[in-house]
């Protein structure tokens, strides 16, 4: 598990007894996010590298990247940030919608003929 070599590589509490795969990988990627290890951290929550095939590491580095390009800060920490950044990652990358106000102006000026 990925979450293992980067616990013994940034110094944090090996599995503890009784702690599930799922609640070490969170407990782990909250900690790398708290050390601002944003790669990493995305990485052990996907349990893959951001450069392996079929990882989701980078929907939440996508989002890490808008959230800052948008100045957003919700105030969140650890494993909570790391959520947050793979939603604003997933919003990040999802297709574009038709309502643009932009394009609903333009429309309008192209088709008001008064």
């Amino acid at each position: 598990m990925l979450a293992t070599e980067y616990a013994q590589w940034h110094g944090i509490a090996a599995q503890r007894e009784g702690e599930s795969d799922a609640a070490f990988m969170d407990r782990v990627s909250g900690e790398l996010r708290n050390q601002g290890c944003i790669i990493e951290a995305h990485a052990v929550s996907a349990n893959k590298r951001f450069d392996e095939e079929g990882s989701d590491a980078m929907t939440g580095i996508f989002g890490a990247m808008a959230m800052a390009l948008q100045g957003k800060d919700y105030g969140s920490k650890g494993s909570t940030l790391v959520g947050d950044e793979i939603a604003a990652g997933l919003i990040a990358k999802s297709p574009k919608r038709n309502d643009d106000p932009l394009m609903a102006l333009l429309a309008l000026a192209l088709f008001d003929r008064g």
